[in-house]
């Protein structure tokens, strides 16, 4: 999954269900970025360990995309970092996102084992990956991009509230859905 594949469900799912769960939040432009980087806490975790080679492995998907990193993550903020309580909720939905239980050593780490699953082909870097998936699979490039898209769109939706009233000071009033105030020539 790509960025906002990830973010725009999260922030959706938050926007909608934020006050069930902490009925004392308010869901603004501080519960938005929360969220958002709660969604992507996993990749910001493991991404630079694939990415710069620090860890003998050729996944993305290490610590953070386990299990106990999410209940860590989510314990850690309930009971320390209180106002992150009901955003934290995000990083395990990350996981499902992934569809980690298709690797269930990675998932269950380290209670299956001390090792991480192995992806099912070998890419040396993201972009031949992309490549590959154009070529071989377009249906999950497809996949993919649609998946970004679709979450942008839910992204977009929860943030609009928020940010309608800052637009709205710098839009025309033609834009906001005023009347002019003279005749057209």
């Amino acid at each position: 999954m790509i960025f906002f594949a990830h973010i725009g469900p999260s922030a959706w799912l938050a926007r909608r269900l934020g006050s069930w769960l902490a009925p004392e939040t308010v869901f603004d432009l501080k519960a938005l970025t929360a969220v958002s980087l709660c969604a992507i806490l996993p990749d910001i975790v493991d991404k630079p360990f694939f990415y710069l080679g620090l860890y003998p492995a050729h996944t993305g998907r290490l610590w953070g995309h386990t299990l106990l990193f999410s209940l860590a993550w989510c314990l850690a903020c309930r009971f320390r970092l209180k106002a992150l309580w009901p955003w934290a909720l995000a990083t395990p939905g990350h996981l499902i996102l992934d569809g980690m239980w298709d690797r269930p050593h990675t998932l269950a780490w380290p209670v299956l084992g001390n090792y991480f699953d192995e992806p099912p082909m070998y890419f040396p870097s993201h972009k031949d990956y992309w490549v590959w998936l154009y070529h071989n699979d377009p249906l999950v490039l497809a996949g993919l991009v649609l998946g970004d898209l679709t979450g942008l769109v839910l992204f977009a939706a929860a943030a609009w509230p928020l940010a309608a009233p800052a637009l709205g000071r710098w839009l025309p009033a033609a834009a906001r859905g005023r009347p002019r105030t003279s005749p057209p020539r």
